[in-house]
């Protein structure tokens, strides 16, 4: 409920940037690099799930998993390349309009609320 309280009362944008990284593309790149290898969510996907898309009677085990990673690395790449781009352009749109902004901290305030009830209402 505090922070259906705090969103309510926010009157100011929650898209405003008062200073941008000064990190070069580079070492955003390696810092994401980072944050994935350390990601279990990665690992718990290809131990699995992975192993039920591999076709064991055909015995090239580990041509299939090597293929089968490459695709899910394109994939990967292709999807992250479209939600940084269009992530950045509605970034841009949300930084411009502050009545957007009023809105979706009332909406923000709203849902809070709701699991702030539904949570003290919840029992076993």
């Amino acid at each position: 409920m505090y922070l259906a309280y705090k969103s309510f009362r926010d009157t100011g944008s929650n898209f405003s940037v008062e200073k941008r990284d000064s990190l070069s593309y580079k070492a955003l790149y390696q810092k994401g690099i980072v944050m994935n290898v350390l990601n279990p969510k990665v690992s718990l996907f290809f131990l699995a799930l992975f192993p039920q898309f591999i076709d064991y009677a055909t015995g090239r085990v580990p041509l299939q998993m090597v293929m089968y990673g490459f695709i899910f690395l394109i994939q990967a790449f292709v999807l992250f390349m479209l939600i940084s781009v269009f992530a950045g352009a509605i970034g841009e749109f949300l930084r411009k309009s502050s009545s957007l902004s009023r809105k979706m901290n009332l909406i923000q305030g709203a849902i809070f609320t709701l699991i702030g009830i539904k949570i003290a209402f919840s029992h076993k």
